[in-house]
């Protein structure tokens, strides 16, 4: 059987979060890149359009990158999604920026992180 990071934080006693971070800590991504305190133009919240609390999907042991990716697939030219977590999905926005979006995350207040990715 495959072994989620939800199940082995929980095995470990731990919450995913923490276990996320000890795992970057020991791959040498501890650092977390600089956010820019300024938000991008192309940031316009009217132009949201689909929500994904990214914890939400981690607690039933489902992995954001297929939903966000799918998800960015199927948005207008111009059109921003908004993943919420309680850590900044680092991986994840590599990738995507990989791909041609356009991303911008922010500590949204201690703890919480909202990262935007909007389709070219």
């Amino acid at each position: 059987r495959v072994a989620t990071i939800e199940r082995a934080a929980h095995m470990g006693g731990l919450a995913t979060r923490d276990l996320v971070l000890d795992l970057r800590r020991a791959a040498g991504q501890d650092q977390e890149p600089a956010a820019s305190s300024d938000a991008p133009a192309w940031l316009d919240p009217a132009r949201v359009r689909l929500e994904i609390d990214a914890d939400a999907m981690l607690a039933t042991g489902e992995h954001p990158v297929g939903k966000v990716r799918q998800s960015i697939a199927n948005l207008e030219s111009g059109e921003i999604l908004q993943l919420t977590s309680s850590f900044r999905p680092t991986p994840l926005i590599d990738l995507m920026q990989k791909g041609g979006a356009q991303v911008y995350s922010a500590e949204t207040e201690p703890g919480r992180f909202a990262t935007w990715f909007c389709r070219p």
